[in-house]
């Protein structure tokens, strides 16, 4: 139709399209070896819905630096489908509640991450939290939440 479109973070799929990507797999395994470097072994991961591009990436980095640090990966530790906060609390505490819980959890977006600290808050655990995406207020928490930042308003200018 004679209108230019570029995604921002999502490929074009079956459209002839223009895309910006994050490196969504580097940084989830940048994100997810930072926990392994500080001596975790049991990591959950909490994100949307599984067949999201951007989730499938993330969880592919979660995996490599699993594999890269010779930790077996433990499908019951995965919390998939979570569209929100609330979904994203609920999601966390099932993990806190397993027989033997994360001692960290890797969250796959800022939503996400805001979902995984309330469920903390609630039940008062005491687990590392990683999350991809920046959010509001998180360097002024009273725990340490580590973040894998990207620029959005620079993923915009790349797109325009």
């Amino acid at each position: 139709m004679g209108v230019q479109v570029v995604f921002l973070d999502r490929p074009p799929g079956r459209l002839e399209a223009d895309a910006v990507l994050l490196d969504n797999e580097g940084g989830a395994r940048a994100g997810v070896d930072h926990l392994l470097a500080q001596g975790h072994r049991r990591i959950g991961l909490i994100g949307d819905p599984p067949e999201l591009f951007t989730l499938a990436e993330r969880v592919r980095g979660y995996r490599a630096a699993l594999a890269a640090r010779g930790v077996d990966f433990d499908e019951t530790l995965l919390r998939l489908g979570a569209h929100d906060v609330a979904q994203a609390e609920m999601s966390a505490r099932t993990l806190l509640q397993l027989p033997d819980p994360p001692t960290a959890i890797f969250a796959a977006n800022n939503r996400v991450s805001v979902g995984a600290l309330r469920a903390l808050k609630a039940v008062d655990a005491r687990v590392a939290l990683v999350g991809f995406d920046d959010f509001e207020l998180a360097d002024m928490l009273p725990v340490p939440v580590t973040v894998v930042r990207h620029d959005p308003a620079e993923l915009g200018r790349r797109a325009a």
